[in-house]
């Protein structure tokens, strides 16, 4: 949709701040990653276009990520060293790669390539539960 927050009005204020309260209360109660719930609250309820809402989730689930790691740090959980140099060496390599295709790759291929695979891990998961 073009011009997505346009104008900032109180009814797209108010339905950014409906769906990060719902994702937020998802993960904190079930412990689930908010990163594709937040993009599917981007794109289909306000209407951001897939890179934009992309680039948008992956930085709000930085600061997620952040709080939520120093929450557990500060109540005592120490961070093993080398899983978590591992896992920022290897996330900012990747990230740089797939923000470099995603730049050059058709919107459409991009949304039908994201609804894949949500179906895909949505029926994963449905198959791994039910076993």
């Amino acid at each position: 949709m073009a011009g997505a927050g346009a104008g900032l009005g109180t009814g797209f204020a108010g339905l950014s701040a409906a769906g990060g309260a719902a994702v937020g209360l998802v993960c904190g109660v079930f412990g689930a990653g908010g990163g594709m719930m937040m993009l599917m609250v981007l794109t289909f309820v306000l209407g951001y276009e897939l890179k934009t809402a992309v680039g948008t989730s992956v930085f709000i689930m930085t600061f997620s990520a952040f709080l939520g790691a120093a929450s557990h740090f500060a109540l005592g959980s120490a961070p093993r060293l080398l899983p978590l140099a591992l896992c920022v060496v290897f996330t900012l390599f990747w990230a740089q790669l797939a923000a470099r295709i995603a730049a050059r790759a058709d919107p459409l291929l991009l949304n039908r390539l994201t609804g894949a695979i949500l179906t895909a891990v949505g029926l994963l998961l449905l198959v791994l539960n039910l076993l």
